[in-house]
């Protein structure tokens, strides 16, 4: 039977779920419009996030009380990925581009290089959440919006991509699936002998075999469906992969992160958070035991900031006893 407990102390959340789990939940940072692409840089001991919707880097130091900040002149980026060698280099997915950010991480301007336009996957296409994969390789979904609206998605209009950035600031570009409408977080199992992806428009995640020296995709099957836990209404969004292979899942519009098997495909675990929208999910911390997860806080309406003050934060994790997949930098070739 399961129990749960919850205490809340200002800005301080406590959790048991299942008995056998204990964890602290809190708020690591300010709020901001759309907390989005968390990252935990282990050499630089620093997560670095985004504002979806402002087009600003964050970096926040381990232990630091501020994060500072840089602004990318775009209309919109969902994630920001260390370049591996490199102190100052980043590759941003941003709106219809993906560009080069170097930035220092102290002052608040850096300098930014378009790479690739979106036009090379197709003109009305937009970027989504990326990640880089163990050999460095970018992964990427894309989407296409309806004219009616901000966030009304084109029917089978997006796609998956992955990118290899070379060292003349190219782009290589590889359509790995297509005919998608809103693919959102992508990661790999341990081994790397799986590639999962989130098709947040039907509610569930893909599990296709992966190589990870070609970057080629294999067989397919349904890892989790949504639907099959009507409690929860949202969408599958951020996911990553614990120490165990287990896949931890933010569910947008629920208040919760899941944590599901990876053979049944069943929630084996959750974590309630104080504000629905949740986002971006990784893994990191000194010790690697940490967990980070994004969310949102949908400033135009005024009666859902009044109810979730705290909504936009990256929120921190800890006492977790477990690990979980590191973040992945860019390679360039």
């Amino acid at each position: 039977m399961e129990k749960c407990c919850l205490l809340v102390v200002t800005l301080l959340i406590a959790y048991c779920t299942q008995g056998a789990l204990s964890f602290v939940i809190r708020q690591l940072t300010e709020p901001v419009e759309f907390a989005e692409g968390v990252f935990w840089d282990a050499e630089k001991s620093a997560l670095f996030y985004v504002d979806a919707d402002t087009g600003t880097v964050y970096r926040r130091n381990w232990g630091a009380k501020k994060s500072t900040s840089t602004k990318i002149p775009k209309q919109s980026i969902y994630s920001v990925i260390p370049i591996k060698g490199s102190r100052d280099e980043f590759i941003v997915t941003a709106y219809h581009d993906v560009v080069k950010l170097t930035w220092d991480g102290r002052q608040d301007t850096g300098t930014v290089k378009d790479l690739e336009k979106v036009g090379s996957f197709g003109s009305v296409y937009e970027l989504n959440d990326a990640k880089a994969d163990s050999a460095g390789r970018v992964w990427v979904g894309t989407y296409q919006l309806e004219s009616s609206g901000r966030y009304g998605f084109k029917q089978g209009g997006g796609g998956l991509f992955s990118l290899t950035i070379t060292n003349n600031d190219k782009v290589i570009i590889e359509e790995k699936i297509s005919n998608l409408t809103f693919p959102n977080g992508v990661t790999w199992s341990n081994d790397d002998k799986y590639f999962y992806y989130t098709d947040s428009t039907t509610g569930t995640i893909e599990r296709r075999d992966f190589d990870v020296a070609t970057g080629t995709l294999g067989e397919s099957k349904i890892a989790f469906d949504l639907a099959e836990y009507p409690e929860y209404h949202g969408i599958p969004n951020g996911i990553t992969v614990n120490e165990d292979g287990d896949l931890d899942v933010a569910i947008y519009n629920a208040s919760v992160v899941v944590q599901v098997d990876k053979d049944t495909g069943k929630i084996t675990a959750k974590a309630h958070y104080v504000v629905p929208q949740l986002t971006s999910v990784a893994w990191g911390g000194p010790r690697h035991d940490n967990f980070f997860v994004g969310s949102m806080k949908l400033s135009e309406d005024e009666e859902y900031v009044e109810k979730y003050p705290i909504a936009g934060t990256v929120f921190i994790v800890s006492d977790t006893n477990k690990t979980g997949r590191p973040s992945m930098k860019v390679v360039v070739r």
